[in-house]
Parts: structure tokens; sequence; C-alpha cells
């Protein structure tokens, strides 16, 4: 079985919106540089590079299993 790609971040306060929550736009951010890093280790931007392609994201879709507050509960 191959093995799970993961991608850990911790959530800055400069992502948390007025609702004390992380903003849907760092979501998507955080998605994209998962994707990017995940295509560097595998050696697949090396190889698209190359190619003379890129590749692009048609559409997404995000479930939100529970929401994400920042580490520093004394500045949100």
């Amino acid at each position: 079985m191959t093995q799970v790609y993961q991608y850990k971040i911790t959530v800055p306060d400069t992502a948390v919106d007025i609702n004390g929550r992380a903003n849907n736009l760092e979501y998507l951010r955080w998605m994209q540089d998962a994707a990017v890093f995940h295509s560097d280790f595998q050696g697949c931007t090396k190889a698209t590079v190359a190619a003379g392609a890129t590749w692009v994201v048609l559409t997404h879709h995000i479930n939100y299993l529970r929401p994400a507050f920042c580490c520093n509960l004394s500045t949100c």
C-alpha cells in the first residue's frame, strides 16, 4: 500500500477571520500548498516542467469536518 502523504500546518493568527476561525481562503491555500509539496516530493513537478507542461485545478470541493482555530488563543 502506498504511504499517505501528510502536510501538517499550524494555523497562524493571520489566517483567522472575524469569527475566530480559519478563513475559507486559507483552507484553499493550504490545499494548494499541500498539492505542490506532494508533487515536489514525488518528483512530479520536475517531470512536469521538463515536459513543458503544467497542471491546473478545474474544480475543488471542501468538506469542513470541524473548524480550524489559531493556536494562540490569546490573540484571536
